[in-house]
């Protein structure tokens, strides 16, 4: 306890001090006597948060801050520089242009002969030399040596608690409604958001929160779409958690709504320990067709579901764009051809081939309009990540009917050109052509186009087949293999179909929907066997091991699972009316 430290101590004392932290706070202060969660709670407000604590009115101003802080030090004014300290000056900033005895706020102060302020920049963090880094430190740096330990110092417990202006986020507070999860009725409550999380309180002045959400606890925000929320409240958003429970707060406007919800979506985003529901979220604008006007949409965009929501703020319209079904993602620079216009509520002018793109499927095109150039790149290369492919089904490009492209386009060919061709599906394409037309598929299966001249037909037919039997788990899924043995191993015909069937509608969506595409073109193939010579004995020997086996798992050791597998395609190509409930199917099992 050296005596400038003693000195400064006594300077700021617990009144002084409190004129800073408690400035804006009206309250009865708690007593000694309150239980500990109360004090915790309080001292939190009080330092963490800085609830209450008295404003420079240059928070969003660094460089202001750091002014201020020079200009102060030379001042007997310490309260003023603890209070640019707590706003996020920093005690170590350089003045490039200044003398060298006055270009940091510790050179300024020791010059000026001010004690107190030199001791108060070094208990938050300066440099009592007032360099960046000490000379024994750069010393000790240089020459690989151990920096002498300097004395210790008791740390002021005025210190800002803000450890790192870079690190800081946005911060809000201000009046929203709440309800509970019963939703008997709104209450006004008084919220404070940070990097910790939201906190709310029954008033401006109460001291005692009502309720937090911590901040690593939430996984998403986005508006209630609940018809009963809405219709009691215009602008309802909700934050969920991943402990399950949703807080449900309203905004008393559009504005004020968008404001909070990209404020948390920034909390959400910046926080390690959550698990984010959605990848993106955040405003954007849209429009349906190219000369219709723009509207202002939250949207949520997820690469594990490949998903796009989208949500009109007072929840009258949603949607969902299936991002597996996306044939192009056209960026700003592929739109360009636009008109200047100035975005609203911008004073900058951007063009709109900075902020504008496209999403492309299969049944229309999306418009949108990004607030900066910047969000708009960033949106892009999620949706171009989300919309390529992977091993698995689930992560095929779809087409509008929900089938993989690939799959669809070399049916559609096949169809077309190889249902007489002798041995389709029997016979092999050539071995680099079939894989350069594997490849066109995984790089971008919506440009392959398939043409008589150039490819194949058994070509198309090769490349089908090793999309199939490449799948890291089967079309018939790896979980089911075993089920479907059992069912073809059942003596009775109608029950054995009948499980059968209950085991196709157990099958994912796209496996479901692909294996009835398929089986639909096989029975196709088969009806015409007096030319081409594929029965659907012949087809269920090549498709039993497609569609039931991976390239990973060992073949097996006698002809019996083999048999069983194609026992199990045959019927699927037999009797696929009923099976998958085509228009017109009979209700009980057709006979054999």
């Amino acid at each position: 306890w050296i005596p400038s430290v003693l000195k400064l101590f006594h300077e700021i004392g617990n009144e002084n001090s409190n004129r800073l932290w408690l400035h804006h706070f009206t309250s009865q202060p708690i007593t000694p006597d309150v239980e500990s969660v109360i004090r915790e709670d309080f001292i939190k407000a009080k330092y963490m948060s800085q609830s209450w604590y008295k404003r420079t009115g240059l928070e969003d101003d660094i460089e202001g801050l750091d002014r201020a802080l020079c200009q102060n030090v030379a001042t007997e004014d310490v309260q003023l520089t603890l209070q640019c300290i707590v706003a996020g000056a920093n005690t170590n900033v350089r003045l490039p242009d200044a003398a060298p005895d006055e270009n940091s706020p510790v050179r300024i102060a020791r010059k000026a002969g001010q004690e107190i302020q030199l001791e108060l920049l070094i208990q938050n963090g300066a440099d009592p030399t007032g360099e960046s880094m000490s000379p024994w430190r750069r010393f000790a740096q240089m020459s690989s040596l151990r920096a002498p330990k300097s004395p210790k110092r008791p740390r002021s417990p005025i210190a800002s608690p803000r450890s790192s202006r870079k690190n800081r986020l946005a911060k809000m507070s201000g009046f929203l409604n709440k309800t509970g999860s019963n939703q008997t009725g709104w209450k006004r409550r008084w919220c404070i958001l940070d990097e910790t999380g939201l906190r709310y309180f029954k008033s401006e002045h109460e001291s005692i929160e009502a309720g937090h959400v911590d901040a690593d606890k939430m996984t998403a925000v986005q508006p209630s779409t609940e018809e009963c929320i809405v219709r009691d409240s215009k602008f309802p958003f909700v934050i969920k958690t991943s402990f399950g429970r949703p807080y449900l707060f309203s905004a008393d406007s559009k504005e004020d709504m968008d404001r909070w919800m990209t404020t948390v979506q920034q909390v959400i985003d910046s926080t390690a320990g959550g698990e984010k529901e959605f990848d993106k979220a955040g405003l954007l604008l849209k429009r349906g067709v190219v000369n219709s006007s723009w509207k202002e949409r939250w949207f949520t965009l997820s690469l594990r579901n490949k998903e796009l929501k989208y949500h009109k703020m007072e929840a009258e319209e949603s949607g969902i764009v299936n991002l597996r079904k996306v044939s192009d993602v056209k960026t700003p620079e592929e739109t360009s051809r636009r008109r200047t216009a100035t975005l609203v509520g911008r004073q900058t002018k951007v063009t709109d081939a900075q902020v504008s793109f496209q999403i492309v499927t299969p049944e229309r095109t999306y418009y949108l309009r990004a607030q900066t150039p910047e969000d708009a790149e960033v949106w892009c290369s999620l949706l171009k990540e989300a919309a390529g492919t992977g091993a698995q089904l689930s992560d095929q490009r779809l087409s509008s009917s929900g089938i993989p492209v690939i799959v669809e386009k070399c049916v559609t060919f096949v169809e077309a050109h190889g249902t007489t061709v002798e041995g389709i599906y029997r016979h092999s394409g050539t071995k680099s052509s079939v894989e350069r037309l594997v490849q066109a598929f995984e790089q971008d299966a919506s440009s392959v186009v398939l043409d008589l001249s150039v490819n194949a037909i058994h070509d198309a037919t090769s490349c089908l087949k090793a999309f199939l039997r490449r799948l890291p788990d089967p079309l018939l899924s790896a979980a089911l293999l075993p089920s479907f043995i059992d069912a073809a191993r059942i003596d009775d015909h109608d029950m054995k179909l009948f499980q059968l069937q209950a085991l196709i509608s157990q099958l994912p969506a796209v496996n479901w929907e692909t294996l009835k595409y398929l089986m639909i073109h096989l029975s196709r193939i088969a009806d015409k066997s007096d030319e081409n010579k594929m029965t659907v004995q012949n087809l269920s020997v090549i498709f039993g091991p497609t569609l039931m086996t991976t390239e990973s798992l060992e073949a097996p050791d006698d002809f019996s699972a083999a048999n069983l597998k194609w026992a199990v395609v045959g019927d699927m190509i037999r009797y696929h009316r009923w099976l998958f409930q085509v228009s017109g199917s009979p209700v009980r099992p057709p006979g054999a």
